[in-house]
């Protein structure tokens, strides 16, 4: 018998508008209680930024032009969200304040650095400051938001952690540029 779950539609055009890229604001994860039991409070702070409004329009706007284009014709139906009546500044934010959600991709809440830079739990090596014994090793000591998917970053960071708690040598580094297109926003239309 045929698995037929994935047969592809012939008549629809899905454009999933999602973004990871590292935003302008910094959420926070606190404890709510000395109690380990209760759940900590997740401060995400999306969206609090203007820049980061700003260039979630900038996206929907860009997808739109995008659909927009001949290519798309028969392709396309109405525009189910934010719909084609959310065009300004004002109704867009309003949508995106009210209906934007998360991955929950969070990381840099034990974020690494020095003991002397404020905000930083572990250094280096993943050890706890002030603490013995005590190391982290996960998405919560990067420093800043990737730009992409953390589950590689989180495996890297792993797998280097993990040979220096084992007293491993660390690889070579590669010396190589990472390329950045200056003119990303108009390039590829």
């Amino acid at each position: 018998m045929a698995d037929r779950s994935c047969s592809p539609l012939h008549s629809s055009l899905l454009l999933d508008m999602s973004f990871s890229l590292p935003m302008s604001d910094r959420g926070k994860v606190e404890l709510r209680s000395n109690n380990p039991g209760d759940a900590p409070r997740i401060l995400g702070n999306y969206l609090k930024d203007p820049r980061d409004r700003e260039l979630m329009r900038k996206g929907i706007r860009l997808v739109r032009e995008i659909v927009d284009q001949p290519a798309f014709s028969e392709l396309k139906g109405a525009e189910i969200f934010p719909g084609l009546g959310v065009q300004s500044d004002k109704e867009l934010d309003h949508v995106l304040t009210t209906h934007t959600t998360t991955q929950w991709h969070l990381c840099g809440t034990a974020r690494m650095g020095a003991a002397s830079e404020i905000g930083a739990v572990v250094d280096v090596s993943g050890r706890v400051h002030g603490v013995s014994g005590l190391r982290v090793v996960d998405a919560s000591i990067m420093p800043f938001v990737t730009n992409g998917n953390i589950n590689a970053p989180t495996i890297m960071l792993a797998e280097k952690l993990s040979d220096d708690i084992l007293g491993r040598a660390p690889i070579f580094p590669a010396e190589t540029e990472v390329w950045h297109n200056t003119k990303y926003e108009t390039s590829q239309r």
